[in-house]
């Protein structure tokens, strides 16, 4: 824990970082010209368990560290980007207790609502935030009398004009930007002008729905092609004689912000977002609530590296879901370059946000914070009160779990998903294979915590804390909370070649640093692939599946499709049920090039993002189990339909638990792992 006593008083530390990779500091013997404190977060994102037992230690971490007496007027307060997503948070907006305290009950309203009490100066524009629609995110900001009175950035987006979103005037100071876009903006900080420049991903109508919006520069693309665009806006800030720059950036991967720091000149901090990258140092306590506790820091804060000009670059991130504050206080000299020799660790770093760690540091509570964030507890504790089902297992839908290998959360939602199309299409068509992204599952349903010895435990589901809940039981506000999107569930027909090219998008960014959200969990099917051959690149190209199998209702091998790499039999027609997402494009899955893919929804109209209006299986074969939450053909319903067919019952809890990965059945992964990332429709390239 870092030393309470530095922020009560406020006094500069002695330490003194040596780093001999970046640039020379310029000697400033007099002491620093100019300080920032810098305090940001990223990706509200994951699981509801950690932003209800969080987000009030988080706001007194914000408002201690913004009355420290010798930093708090030097404080910029800003956000990466994905500060919502629907979920039980966003849809408990809508509700008459928050609109009570907000003046509003727009879905997604509440969580800028409570950023807009802590004082945020700006945001990235996430992907997270477009994912109802850039009219949902118009609503959510400047709706119903509330209005938030910080901006967004993103300096590759334009075409404002044609969607519900306010552009703002670029380069205007933040405080006049409420709710409005634009590329670049000013904060004047104890007297001396910031500038903020934000950037989004490329990749973002791959991954959300950003209706008219566009993105620069078209796929594909690189850093090497984005770094002009991003330059513009901060050399339109340095005309002005502004020499402290902080980019605000969403590029999914913390190796693209390395990527690009090394292409851009004269930013000065790069506040990262998108990937959750878990940055901390030695000082720095990890994160334990009553339902997760986080093992170790993946990177030191900040990463140091040098811009395109060879001065120094501070790149920060902290973990998801409000669980740390990043705080960096940053000394720069007369000219505007950071001292990097003045970095203190024992002031910077990874704030946990644990009731020990906030009252270390003042303990500065915001009481409307909290009444927002218990308005939307009281909404999502009746939801963990309906039960669907019971696990005495572990469910694993953990980032660095779903994204690159098999689990049994994958393994069970893609069986429910392939049971509940086959009771839909029951008479007409047998449904052969589930295919599903580890994207879209949002958060473990289970607990995770520290046990006596200091190791991480699994455990089932259980009551605990102000959530409440029932022992073992999977219930609403799981599913709502692990099956964000609640996406529909398609039928369409593919061929051998054109499941194997399927499985190829899926695993075509596999490397020892990625997580890809478009990585597969099957079921009906069993494959192994190597991420030392090539990866896809094009229709037909890909050389990973090494080995494709169909499997028997026992779930012993059926039909063996590829062998070695290579398609047995071209003729083989399969049915395979995914969800709309991705058979509208999403995370890049080529389904619009299927020669002939019958599609069929098990939804009846338009679900979010369709763009049309498609057949409909018989919507009346419904199982019926479930008609308290999501809808026919949705994917919460099939989970739930499914627990409550077949684990209803404590003595029918399902019961199978994790295993390594070695021993895994449905996916295997056959070389080594130690191999890059492969192809992706923005490349990030290091030096």
């Amino acid at each position: 824990m870092k030393n309470w006593k530095t922020f009560v008083i406020g006094a500069l530390s002695a330490v003194i970082v040596v780093l001999p990779s970046c640039a020379s500091d310029d000697d400033n013997s007099n002491g620093p010209a100019f300080t920032l404190q810098l305090l940001h977060f990223s990706d509200v994102d994951g699981s509801v368990y950690d932003v209800f037992e969080s987000v009030e230690h988080f706001a007194t971490l914000v408002g201690s560290f913004k009355s420290d007496p010798t930093y708090g007027n030097k404080t910029l307060f800003v956000s990466s980007g994905d500060n919502i997503i629907p979920g039980p948070r966003y849809f408990a907006s809508e509700s008459d207790e928050v609109e009570a305290i907000t003046g509003s009950n727009e879905p997604g309203h509440a969580e800028f609502a409570i950023l807009k009490e802590l004082g945020l100066d700006a945001s990235a524009l996430g992907n997270h935030e477009l994912d109802q629609g850039d009219g949902n995110l118009a609503d959510a900001i400047n709706g119903d009398g509330f209005t938030v009175d910080f901006p967004f950035l993103s300096t590759n987006a334009s075409n404002f004009e044609a969607s519900d979103l306010e552009a703002g005037t670029d380069g205007a100071l933040v405080e006049n930007l409420g709710a409005k876009f634009v590329k670049y903006a000013v904060k004047i900080i104890d007297g001396e002008a910031v500038g903020l420049v934000g950037v989004s991903t490329p990749e973002i109508k791959l991954i959300t729905s950003p209706g008219d919006l566009l993105f620069q520069p078209s796929l594909p693309t690189s850093t090497e092609e984005l770094a002009p665009i991003v330059q513009n806006s901060i050399d339109s800030l340095t005309n002005q004689g502004i020499d402290k720059i902080v980019l605000l950036s969403h590029l999914q991967d913390i190796n693209c912000e390395k990527s690009l720091a090394t292409r851009i000149k004269d930013v000065d901090i790069i506040v990262a977002g998108g990937s959750g990258t878990m940055m901390g140092d030695e000082n720095d306590v990890l994160y334990t609530s009553s339902v997760t506790a986080d093992s170790a820091f993946t990177e030191t804060y900040p990463f140091l590296t040098n811009d395109l000009s060879g001065n120094p670059t501070a790149i920060v991130n902290v973990s998801s879901d409000h669980k740390y504050l990043g705080r960096l206080v940053a000394h720069f000299d007369s000219n505007g370059k950071l001292l990097t020799n003045r970095l203190d660790p024992e002031l910077n770093g990874a704030y946990a946000a644990t009731a020990a760690v906030a009252s270390s540091v003042g303990g500065i509570t915001n009481s409307k914070a909290k009444e927002i964030s218990d308005a939307l507890m009281e909404v999502i504790q009746a939801k963990y009160a309906v039960v669907v089902g019971y696990t005495k297992s572990y469910l694993d839908g953990r980032r660095y779990s779903v994204r690159v290998q098999e689990t049994r959360l994958g393994n069970l939602s893609a069986d429910a998903n392939l049971w509940y199309a086959n009771k839909i299409l029951e008479g007409t068509a047998k449904v052969d294979v589930s295919l599903k992204n580890g994207g879209g599952i949002r958060s473990s349903i289970g607990i995770e915590r520290l046990n006596e010895a200091g190791e991480i435990e699994t455990l089932p589901p259980a009551a605990f804390g102000t959530l409440g809940g029932v022992n073992n039981a999977i219930s609403q506000g799981h599913l709502e909370s692990t099956f964000r999107f609640d996406n529909g569930l398609v039928v369409v027909d593919v061929t051998t070649a054109e499941l194997k090219d399927l499985l190829e998008n899926g695993l075509r960014m596999v490397g020892d640093d990625n997580s890809p959200g478009e990585f597969p969990q099957v079921g009906g099917m069993r494959f192994e692939f190597d991420a030392s051959y090539a990866s896809r690149t094009a229709a037909g190209n890909g050389e990973r599946v090494r080995k494709l199998v169909l499997l028997n209702n026992d779930g012993s091998d059926g039909t063996v499709l590829v062998e070695n790499g290579s398609v047995l039999d071209e003729n083989i027609k399969i049915k395979l049920v995914s969800l709309n997402f991705l058979v509208n494009g999403g995370d890049g899955y080529p389904f619009d090039s299927l020669s002939a893919p019958n599609r069929t929804n098990l939804y009846s109209g338009q679900m979010y993002g369709d763009p049309q209006d498609f057949p409909d299986g018989d919507l009346t074969k419904d199982p019926g189990l479930n008609n308290s939450f999501s809808v026919t053909g949705g994917e919460q319903d099939a989970f739930a339909e499914y627990f409550l067919a077949f684990h209803n019952t404590q003595e029918k809890a399902y019961n199978q638990n994790e295993s390594a990965p070695e021993n895994d059945q449905r996916i295997k992964r056959l070389d080594s792992g130690s191999v890059a990332g492969g192809s992706s429709e923005f490349n990030c390239p290091i030096p």
